[in-house]
């Protein structure tokens, strides 16, 4: 859902007007302007960061994957996401355009690579998870219901968040929104452990099961 409402802020952002020198801050979080840049502009840096993230699911993920495990790279992703919400809003505070744009770049590029790692990572959690076939076409099912239940609420709650955040004065009010709700996302994957998959414990149980045959036959035998 917090990704979602990422996607749909993020473009109204960018081309929100930047806040004008005349308005003072009475905070440090007290400010409602965005990057004021043009929907030209915005286009560009959203093809860049495609771009980026097609490199990231066919280069950068499986290897990464494959070699620090699926779990680990889920629970990294979960941890990053508050932190990137939460940062983010700031960037419109940088007065150069050409740095505040980069470092906007750098940022949503670290949210993309979070999500293209998260997304698959998630899918094949919930694959390990089911006990047998049948109740893996269950699992999807629920997932994909609750999934669909988070795009739909997720940028009627940011559109929201943002009108009220502007009113207010308060630009980061829906970015942080998001960042407590990914928090909370965050909190049952980290007490999520690694354990062996039904198809990796089949093995070691047949194994188990010729081990205990081997002994009965080496027992009758020293009987007879």
């Amino acid at each position: 859902m917090h990704s979602v409402a990422f996607d749909q802020m993020l473009p109204v952002f960018m081309h929100h007007p930047r806040q004008k020198a005349v308005q003072t801050q009475t905070s440090l979080i007290h400010f409602s302007g965005g990057f004021g840049i043009s929907s030209n502009r915005i286009g560009l840096l959203l093809i860049l960061n495609g771009i980026f993230g097609m490199f990231v699911q066919f280069i950068i993920f499986p290897p990464v994957a494959k070699r620090f495990g699926v779990l680990t790279c889920m629970k990294t992703c979960t941890v990053l996401f508050p932190v990137i919400y939460i940062v983010f809003p700031f960037t419109s505070l940088i007065e150069s355009d050409q740095k505040q744009q980069i470092i906007g770049l750098l940022l949503i590029a670290c949210k993309c690579c979070m999500t293209v790692f998260a997304f698959p990572c998630n899918a094949i959690l919930l694959t390990n998870s089911s006990a047998s076939a049948g109740t893996l076409g269950t699992l999807n099912g629920v997932a994909t219901s609750v999934a669909e239940i988070g795009r739909t609420i997720g940028p009627t709650m940011g559109g929201l968040m943002f009108n009220v955040g502007v009113e207010a004065g308060l630009i980061v009010l829906p970015w942080w929104v998001m960042a407590a709700i990914a928090l909370a996302a965050a909190l049952p994957v980290l007490w999520m452990e690694d354990r062996p998959t039904p198809t990796e414990l089949a093995p070691q149980s047949q194994e188990h099961a010729n081990a205990v045959e081997d002994c009965e036959v080496g027992a009758s035998r020293r009987r007879q």
